[in-house]
């Protein structure tokens, strides 16, 4: 049974490519070609984890891993497949008022993450819900300065 793996690191989704194995006894780190099946103590390694494994301090590093390809791996229809879910992304996304036939009701948005306060509803859990707006179009109840939550909000970071 030739089953498609992927990578063995946290978050990491790529195809694998290499097998990482110890030889606890002589100290070396050997990362090979990707292994016929999977073992307990063999790690499959994606292209980019493998290229950047180093030897913990002390043990030697060997690398044997021969040329490939993601399309040797099983990834021949991964050009296919990645299309097809852009496609799908793209088809779901919010458009714009105004952006599409006649018929499409408008994209609702939430309100300000300012304008949002915890109520509770007698069940236990407090709801989140738009707090009431003063008549000058200012928060009924405004933070106290220099209170601050233990929770932030943190700009995406920048590539």
């Amino acid at each position: 049974m030739n089953s498609v793996r992927q990578c063995c690191r946290p978050g990491c989704r790529n195809l694998a490519v290499a097998t990482l194995t110890f030889d606890y006894r002589q100290s070396i780190a050997v990362l090979g070609p990707l292994g016929t099946t999977s073992e307990p103590h063999a790690w499959d390694l994606c292209d980019f984890h493998a290229g950047r494994m180093t030897a913990p301090r002390g043990w030697e590093m060997l690398r044997n891993l021969p040329a490939y390809s993601v399309a040797s791996v099983g990834g021949a229809a991964l050009d296919d497949d990645l299309t097809a879910l852009a496609d799908t992304v793209r088809e779901g996304a919010p458009r714009p008022v105004g952006d599409g036939p006649a018929g499409d009701t408008p994209v609702r948005s939430l309100p300000p993450i300012g304008a949002m306060r915890p109520v509770h509803d007698g069940l236990g859990g407090p709801q989140v819900t738009p707090s009431a707006q003063g008549s000058a179009g200012a928060p009924k109840h405004a933070a106290r300065p220099g209170r601050r939550g233990h929770l932030r909000v943190l700009p995406d970071p920048v590539d």
